[in-house]
């Protein structure tokens, strides 16, 4: 009987040189948008020389009132798949409110003496 035929030879193909990936950067916080939300609204309150809470609360007063135009305005920049009644829910205000605070203009933060 004859022996089987030898396996052919192999084939030599230039292989890319293996890739390294790159290392990965060190892994920070999450930050969810509520938090991010949160505060850009305390750094647009402290521009107006107001807090936060000052924000959203119920105060009528102008600086209070400038802030709270400005950090709606803000929010809706920066976000604009939300929906009027999503901001309202972080202002404690009605869509209806929001979409007027968004036809106002800005008024630049008062200086205060």
């Amino acid at each position: 009987m004859s022996q089987p035929a030898p396996p052919p030879a192999p084939v030599e193909v230039d292989a890319p040189p293996a890739t390294r990936l790159p290392d990965r950067p060190k892994v920070t916080p999450i930050r969810t948008p509520a938090m991010a939300t949160r505060q850009m609204i305390a750094e647009v309150a402290e521009l107006y020389g107001c807090t936060f809470s000052e924000v959203v609360s119920d105060k009528r007063q102008r600086n209070i009132v400038d802030a709270r135009h400005a950090a709606i305005r803000a929010v809706r920049t920066a976000n604009p798949h939300m929906s009027l009644p999503e901001i309202g829910r972080i202002f404690n205000r009605d869509h209806s409110t929001i979409f007027h605070s968004l036809k106002q203009p800005v008024r630049a933060p008062r200086r205060r003496s």
